[in-house]
């Protein structure tokens, strides 16, 4: 799995946590997760922050903050982001140029039932943490805050690759 796969995995996840002081802790499914992220007619909005650990490598920490709605989803952290228009993920990296897209994925796809445990608030309506247990490492997701704002346009999540600068190198997978 790479770090792109596990980024744009827990992207789709983010936008369901809230910061409480406690919470009850329960092995879930990728499905239960996301029908507690999503909301009729509003996008979510979401500070995040999120550590990947590898067996291999020292731990990688990421944070930024993430848009999410009907399946699409916009990350923006420092020196990348990635757009998800249910179509096509592209994954930019700021500081190498490069941006690579590729086909939408089906979450289960990346990460296999059961290997998922979410915190939830004590009343369980709630998601405040995210550990994800892949082969290879796990990821930790804690998100400080998070509201609903307006529906944003689809457009919102597709790059324009155009609007890149002209030294950016963009691969099709």
């Amino acid at each position: 799995m790479t770090w792109r796969s596990l980024i744009s995995f827990s992207a789709l996840l983010l936008s369901g946590a809230g910061l409480v002081l406690s919470a009850q802790v329960r092995e879930d499914t990728v499905d239960a997760i996301l029908q507690s992220v999503s909301r009729e007619g509003a996008c979510t909005d979401a500070r995040f922050k999120m550590v990947l650990a590898t067996v291999e490598e020292v731990p990688v920490e990421y944070s930024g903050e993430i848009f999410y709605q009907q399946g699409c989803y916009r990350v923006v952290g420092k020196d990348f982001s990635i757009f998800c228009n249910s179509d096509y993920i592209w994954t930019v990296d700021a500081v190498d140029g490069e941006v690579v897209r590729q086909d939408a994925m089906l979450i289960s796809d990346i990460i296999p039932e059961g290997k998922i445990k979410a915190d939830y608030t004590p009343d369980g309506s709630c998601i405040t943490a995210i550990s994800i247990y892949a082969e290879k490492g796990t990821v930790e997701i804690t998100v400080p805050s998070m509201t609903f704002i307006p529906e944003k346009p689809e457009s919102f999540y597709t790059l324009d690759v155009s609007s890149l600068p002209p030294n950016y190198v963009v691969t099709e997978l």
